[in-house]
This record gives structure tokens, C-alpha cells and sequence, in this order.
């Protein structure tokens, strides 16, 4: 009788022990899937972000070329202070841009962190599921 409960118990422990490893093997998989995902979406934002200040940033050297130019033809024309002051209108409209893609920028970063930590809790929380349902479905054994 002893041998019988002995030989059942290791062939239940078994059972459980595969069904364990399937449960981390899925987990994994999808661990790493989620992560491809949100990776791929940041990196889609964030070069967005990007290519809007790479643009903003042609405009603007663009636009100080022609402004320089008026510049000197504006010396030589005596209209210094009117094109003086486009010209700074233009760099302070720059900066602000430049600024507001930093934040922009900051702002996902940010994001990343934070979906990094929520991605931790899932794990944890899809962890403590998933201990629960194995320990749930052993019982039945």
C-alpha cells in the first residue's frame, strides 16, 4: 500500500511539474512578445517626435539663411532693425519648437518608464495567477 501511494504521488508530482513548466514556457513567450510590441510602439512615436524636429530644424536654418542674407542686403539698404527683428522673431519661434520637442521627448521617455514598471507588475500579478491556477488545478489530482 505504501508503494502504491509512494507511485502515485511521484507520477502526480511529475504531472505537476510538467504543467508548471508549460505555464512558464507560455508565460515567457508572451512576456517577450509584449515587450516586442510596446517597444515598437515607443520607437514608432519617438522617431515621429523625431523627424517633426528634424523637419522643424531645416525649416528653421532655411529661413536664418534667407534671413541673413536680407540682413546684409538690409545693411546695405538701411533696414537693419525691421530685419533684425524677423530675425529674432524666427529664432525665439525656433527655440520654443526646439523646447517643446524636448518635452515631447521627455514626456516618452517618461512613458517608457512607466510602462517598463507596469510591464513588471504584470509579470508579477500574471505570476501569482498563474501559481494559483497551478496550485487550483493540483488539487484536482
Amino acid at each position: 500500500m505504501e508503494r502504491i501511494k509512494e507511485a502515485v504521488n511521484n507520477k502526480k508530482f511529475g504531472v505537476e511539474a510538467e504543467i508548471l513548466k508549460n505555464l512558464k514556457k507560455k508565460f515567457e513567450k508572451s512576456e517577450k512578445e509584449t515587450s516586442v510590441v510596446l517597444y515598437d510602439r515607443i520607437q514608432l512615436k519617438f522617431g515621429v517626435e523625431a523627424e517633426i524636429h528634424k523637419k522643424m530644424k531645416k525649416k528653421f536654418e532655411k529661413s536664418e539663411k534667407e534671413t541673413m542674407e536680407r540682413i546684409k542686403e538690409a545693411v546695405n539698404n538701411k533696414k537693419f532693425d525691421v530685419e533684425t527683428e524677423m530675425y529674432k522673431n524666427l529664432k525665439e519661434k525656433f527655440e520654443k519648437s526646439e523646447k517643446e520637442t524636448s518635452e515631447k521627448i521627455k514626456n516618452l521617455e517618461k512613458e517608457i518608464e512607466e510602462l517598463k514598471i507596469s510591464m513588471k507588475n504584470n509579470k508579477s500579478t500574471v505570476n501569482n495567477v498563474q501559481i494559483n491556477q497551478f496550485f487550483f488545478k493540483t488539487d484536482d489530482f
